[in-house]
């Protein structure tokens, strides 16, 4: 159990599993006290150490969330929100990687009226990391947007001009993987408003 407490230590990797901790109940059968600093330390980490490190975090932090329902977590979505903001790539790339988590777990919850529509504020952000420097960031981005095509998300269709500017954007994308994104993307967009 001394392993859960220590995330990250001096450069060392002490991380359990999902499995380990969500899915065996360890993490259900923890005090709360215990399970707010679980929370408070992945949501300080998110931008720290290895690309491992931060996928990991990103992992625990969106299945804490779709198995204790967001709402019961009110900091997680304003401190990633404000950590797209912060300019810091490993800190914006942690955080991309944890939404498009989320996105992909409980993306009914980020529409929810109950915690203010989030993916209203969410999808312009998503959008303008169509442009960023980092093809990883770029590829999160257009991951977590790709969520909510299909269904049509109403936040989705009340910015469809920048996010189909976004997508133009990206047609000359150096990078195959963001290329074909912007295909499938774009076929979905043309198909779906036929």
């Amino acid at each position: 159990m001394i392993r859960f407490y220590q995330l990250i230590h001096d450069n060392e990797v002490i991380v359990p599993t999902q499995n380990e901790i969500i899915q065996s109940s360890i993490y259900c059968s923890l005090p709360l006290d215990v399970k707010d600093f679980v929370k408070l330390y992945c949501l300080r980490s998110i931008g720290t150490g290895t690309p491992l490190i931060r996928a990991t975090l990103g992992i625990l932090i969106a299945t804490i969330a779709a198995k204790g329902n967001i709402c019961s977590w009110p900091e997680l979505l304003p401190t990633l929100i404000s950590a797209l903001d912060s300019g810091n790539e490993e800190l914006i790339d942690g955080t991309l990687s944890t939404l498009q988590k989320v996105c992909e777990d409980i993306p009914e919850q980020l529409e929810s009226e109950s915690i203010q529509r989030p993916l209203l504020i969410l999808i312009p952000k998503f959008i303008e990391f169509f442009k960023y420097p980092s093809t990883k960031v770029r590829s999160h981005a257009i991951t977590c947007i790709n969520q909510f095509i299909l269904c049509r998300s109403s936040a989705l269709l009340q910015h469809m001009k920048e996010f189909l500017e976004g997508l133009f954007s990206l047609a000359d994308d150096k990078v195959n993987n963001n290329l074909a994104h912007f295909i499938f993307l774009l076929d979905i967009v043309v198909t779906s408003n036929a």
